[in-house]
């Protein structure tokens, strides 16, 4: 699971000396989610993150973080920005099915290493490196 830190996420919003009304605004969201994401009350979606990130100038991993047992490929989902849908989209499976991929259920055929390293925005090395061997089958 990815979570974000709302002290964190305030203190990145004072730290571009913006207020909740300017980074709401940026956003293109109401006051009430940037208060509500800094209380800690909600989250960001990952998208929103990195936006909110680009606003802030900072990176946006500097606002996440995992638990323990997050995949590397999840993290590397997260890095790019993307919901599971999109990943599942470029390489032509379901979101279900892709989330299984991500919590280490379901198997990763290698013709997908080009579509995910795109999508990913990394290379096919970075990929391979990242989901264990034991879900790899062959085409």
């Amino acid at each position: 699971m990815i979570e974000t830190s709302a002290a964190d996420l305030k203190r990145a919003r004072l730290n571009a000396k913006l207020t909740v009304t300017q980074a709401a605004e940026a956003l293109g969201v109401v006051r009430t989610a940037v208060i509500a994401w800094e209380d800690g009350r909600a989250s960001p979606t990952v998208p929103r993150l990195h936006a909110l990130a680009g606003i802030y100038g900072v990176d946006p991993m500097s606002l996440m973080s995992f638990k323990e047992g997050v995949s590397d490929l999840a993290k590397l989902r997260v890095a790019a920005g993307l919901l599971q849908k999109d990943v599942a989209n470029a390489i032509g499976v379901t979101s279900t099915y892709y989330g299984a991929v991500e919590r280490g259920i379901r198997p990763v055929r290698r013709q997908w290493i080009p579509a995910l390293s795109k999508a990913l925005k990394t290379t096919p090395e970075v990929v391979e490196a990242a989901i264990p061997r034991r879900l790899y089958i062959s085409d």
